[in-house]
């Protein structure tokens, strides 16, 4: 049973949790574990669903099932969204490591107006330093559907200590993060990773991810700050104007981590709907009712913990920080505080109802004070 598909512009995308092992650095020495995995192709019009490159993981364990990784294909023969590379080059070989396995890793090398997303991972344990990886292991994406992306802050892989003849240094591929304001063409990551024949980071040039082209249905949140009055005096947390802003259809690993094990258990739909919606929230309630005025601070905290972000991918984007308001309660009023909070939502596509994740923050450090007399003069 294949998984499903969907269609994004001219590309067609779907996930796999089906992996071939490529190779492994057991036995080499090297101070940090490595295997490499390729994901399965599955079957489609146009050549196929494939991946963009082989993925990489800091261990030695099997992630079949595990882990997610993102497939492509075309959705018609004509200016198709993904073509097979027209050949490769050669990055890196083990030789000399003395390992259980020989490794050769490969850079695809992309057709005129296409692009290579990911390097190239091949066993030649049994055969030669030269033999070439299969051009159908992988696409290469067409050059408008492609996105400059961000190498991770360290490599995960290197061969140091390794022993080997060459150097080399292995970098994940990452999308710069979004915080969803209804664009058009969407980063997602598809796990791959670049080869570096040195242990510093490679040329920027080389990060890429893919986009997918989406609908931009963004509504701004127009609804003025709440008033209120004496007999209308809101409690800290009430929640005023809640709008949806957009909506959308994604594979869950654009939201979601990648071994989220609620979704790798329906990867048979591997898509999520994603939602935002915005409102006015009482962030304090202040009653002063004597004569004379009090001073208070309230402090608040905006954007998105690194617990909660890593938690959801790079969909979040916005650090976590405090700001502190200082005010005034003049005597015989109330005074309110309040914020724009933002819900970023993740429901099971197939079954919108059923809640997968939810993230709540405050939009940004621009709030606003409401008043009011309490006592008629």
């Amino acid at each position: 049973m294949t998984n499903q598909t969907r269609t994004y512009g001219d590309l067609k995308v779907t996930l796999t949790s089906e992996y071939e092992w490529a190779w492994a650095d057991t036995g080499t020495g090297a101070a940090r574990a490595v295997t490499f995995w390729h994901p399965k192709s599955q079957s489609s019009d146009f050549g196929g669903m494939r991946p963009l490159g082989t993925v990489g993981v800091d261990h030695y364990n099997d992630i079949n099932k595990k882990q997610a990784t993102l497939l492509v294909g075309a959705t018609s023969d004509s200016n198709p969204a993904v073509k097979s590379p027209t050949g490769y080059t050669r990055m890196w070989i083990s030789k000399g490591m003395g390992g259980k396995y020989d490794n050769s890793l490969w850079r695809p090398i992309p057709p005129e107006g296409y692009v290579s997303m990911g390097d190239v991972v091949f066993n030649c344990t049994n055969t030669t330093w030269d033999e070439k990886p299969s051009t159908d292991k992988v696409w290469c994406l067409r050059a408008d559907l492609a996105k400059r992306a961000v190498y991770s802050t360290s490599s995960y892989w290197d061969d140091k200590h390794g022993g080997g003849d060459f150097d080399c240094s292995v970098w994940q591929i990452v999308p710069e993060p979004t915080i969803g304001m209804g664009d058009k063409n969407i980063p997602i990551t598809a796990g791959t990773f670049r080869g570096h024949q040195s242990y510093s980071k490679p040329d920027s040039e080389h990060a890429l991810v893919p986009v997918l082209p989406c609908e931009n249905e963004f509504k701004r949140f127009d609804a003025s700050v709440p008033k209120i009055s004496a007999t209308a005096i809101p409690t800290t947390g009430d929640q005023y104007s809640l709008s949806e802003q957009c909506r959308v259809t994604l594979p869950f690993i654009s939201f979601l981590d990648m071994k989220d094990e609620r979704s790798l258990d329906f990867i048979r739909i591997p898509f999520i709907e994603l939602s935002r919606s915005i409102a006015w929230k009482v962030e304090g309630v202040w009653v002063n009712g004597g004569e004379g005025k009090y001073s208070r601070q309230k402090e608040i905290k905006y954007g998105v913990s690194k617990t909660e972000s890593e938690s959801m991918t790079h969909s979040a984007g916005v650090e976590k920080s405090t700001v502190t308001e200082k005010f005034e309660v003049p005597g015989k009023n109330a005074k309110v505080l309040f914020s724009k909070h933002i819900w970023i939502t993740a429901a099971r596509a197939d079954k919108g109802s059923v809640l997968i994740k939810q993230l709540e923050l405050v939009a940004n450090d621009d709030v606003y004070f409401a008043g009011c007399k309490v006592v008629s003069e």
